[in-house]
């Protein structure tokens, strides 16, 4: 039988990849399409990163494995050079141009991490360049292509430097209309099963802690009772 907790350890990530904050599914047509998302952000030797990349850094530890799971054809390419810029890049195409333009959105403000910490921060308030910024390129079809029109593409990024990492969730979901996938009831009955059983685990473990310790105890006493003895015997002879 397989061992408990080396069970827990794999059922345990999984079901955060399935039920964590990256549990996102990208819309279908007439949506545009993502297809290539590109991170880059310089990774520091570190044990935690820096305040100016940590948003980065959850992104690509938190939300891109469940992104991943849910469309799995979504290619994702992740740079983490050291002296790479801080940028997430978003690649959509779709058979309408105007759906594309319409990916430019107002700009939000969008929270840092630590401000002070940033020297290119701007104040939220001041204009942003936005996804209008973007020109819309036509896409070349190969000619044993059989699609009944052509398709655009277009690419839109936003600089990563300080950013916290919901708020680049937020402007993710603002460009692809991704939409958050609940919990579902077999889900939670998972995650409550598991819970149970690290409980049952952790009880286990303290339960063989405590025999342990008495049975420590009680070899402590027999070996003092034999050296007692041995004294004793010496003496008498």
């Amino acid at each position: 039988m397989v061992n408990l907790n080396r069970r827990l350890a794999v059922l345990n990530p999984l079901l955060d990849i399935r039920t964590g904050p990256g549990a996102i599914r990208l819309p279908n047509s007439p949506h545009p399409h993502l297809f290539r998302l590109e991170l880059k952000y310089p990774k520091s030797r570190k044990i935690k990163p820096s305040k100016v990349t940590s948003g980065a850094h959850g992104f690509h530890k938190s939300i891109l494995p469940g992104l991943k799971y849910y469309n799995p054809a979504l290619d994702v390419d992740v740079q983490t050079y050291p002296k790479s810029p801080t940028l997430l890049t978003l690649h959509f195409q779709c058979k309408h141009p105007d759906k594309l333009r319409e990916l430019a959105q107002p700009s939000r403000k969008i929270a840092s991490v630590d401000n002070s910490a940033d020297p290119s921060y701007e104040d939220p308030e001041a204009p942003r360049p936005s996804a209008a910024n973007d020109e819309v390129t036509l896409k070349p079809v190969s000619a044993d292509s059989h699609l009944p029109q052509p398709l655009y593409q277009r690419s839109v990024t936003l600089a990563l430097r300080g950013r916290a990492t919901w708020d680049i969730v937020r402007w993710f979901n603002d460009r692809t209309n991704g939409q958050r996938i609940g919990v579902s009831a077999e889900d939670k009955k998972k995650r409550k099963e598991i819970k149970a059983r690290q409980a049952a685990a952790d009880a286990d473990r303290e339960l063989s802690k405590i025999n342990q310790a008495a049975l420590d105890r009680e070899k402590s006493i027999l070996e003092q009772a034999k050296k007692l003895a041995e004294v004793n015997a010496a003496e008498a002879s």
